[in-house]
């Protein structure tokens, strides 16, 4: 008792306020008693001067020997961040997990979710190669992806249940849900919203008709987003990872660019060539754009065969004919 008490007073007594407000209505009278006498009373001091690490195993003891297997601290949501500042929090994670000296209590775990972004800076960590933690890949099946949506869907509309395809009479609706939403609830969750949205806007219990689901998702594209630390490509939560090298150039170049559309010739240059500008006649490396249009038209072919569902009607890599322009649309 005393070691739990002095544990609470040395790390949690600052907020103790809070404490009480979070906990008001989840404890019995009698335990929010028990807990405001425990920040009110005098504490004994057990551990003095000690490490943290050997704080921890302390503690990881108490709860063991009042009937806990042990402390678990979960830690997620750091997508967001990782779109802010991807490189910084790659080196964090590098770092913090090469370092903790926690990871060695037994009893103590500590679980980071994280989407492919991270996976790279988590897997070279010194963490993992010393089998201080290892990492796990979470997949769901279509099948529990289904069942899934459907029960948020149930729950959205207000209804006892609902199936997918009472939403739209497109019959491929699951096979878009596999395409875009990955393997991640909420990847499939993002590409049904627009539909149960419009669904209920209509006021009527029957399925959307195909134009009304075509305009949809004419409306609402699965985004394309370019990793630039690694060169992933994922349309929606898709990664698509059957893009050649030049393609990845072209991708890269018209997805950094601030407006991102260029002309074809600085897509070639800069783009495929990796120059810092444009050529002109009498410089050494310019070339009549005869001699290169093959290659770009090539090359802008290939990567709608990756990327476009329909590159014939692309909707990511589009030509604006006429005035050589080539514009990288829908992305994040």
């Amino acid at each position: 008792k005393e070691q739990i008490i002095w544990f609470l007073h040395t790390y949690l007594a600052t907020d103790q306020d809070l404490i009480l407000l979070k906990f008001e209505n989840h404890f019995s009278k009698a335990g929010m008693e028990t807990l405001k006498n425990i920040f009110e009373r005098t504490h004994q001091a057990t551990i003095i001067n000690s490490t943290q690490p050997r704080i921890m195993a302390e503690v990881v003891f108490l709860f063991q020997n009042i009937g806990y297997s042990g402390i678990a601290i979960l830690i997620d949501r750091l997508d967001t961040w990782f779109e802010l500042e991807p490189e910084r929090l790659s080196r964090l994670l590098n770092v913090f997990t090469s370092t903790v000296a926690l990871f060695d209590i037994p009893g103590f775990v500590l679980k980071i979710l994280c989407s492919e972004n991270l996976k790279t800076a988590i897997s070279t960590s010194i963490g993992v190669k010393k089998r201080r933690f290892d990492v796990y890949p979470l997949k769901w099946s279509s099948v529990s992806l289904v069942r899934l949506v459907e029960l948020r869907l149930a729950g959205y509309l207000g209804v006892r249940e609902i199936h997918i395809q009472e939403l739209t009479s497109d019959p491929g609706i699951i096979k878009r849900l596999e395409s875009f939403g990955g393997n991640s609830p909420r990847g499939w969750l993002e590409i049904i919203r627009p539909l149960a949205e419009k669904y209920i806007l209509q006021g009527e219990n029957k399925p959307l008709s195909i134009e009304e689901t075509l305009v949809i998702y004419a409306s609402y594209p699965p985004l394309l987003k370019i990793n630039l630390q690694t060169d992933q490509v994922h349309i929606g939560y898709k990664l698509v990872d059957d893009i050649s090298t030049s393609s990845i150039h072209l991708l890269r170049y018209l997805y950094t660019l601030p407006e991102r559309s260029c002309t074809k010739a600085e897509l070639y240059y800069k783009g495929l060539q990796a120059l810092s500008y444009i050529p002109q006649i009498g410089d050494s490396r310019w070339e009549a754009p005869k001699n290169w249009n093959g290659a770009i038209d090539t090359a802008l072919w290939r990567l709608r065969q990756a990327i476009e569902s329909d590159p014939d009607k692309p909707i990511y890599i589009v030509s604006q004919r006429g005035r050589g322009i080539i514009k990288l649309e829908n992305a994040w």
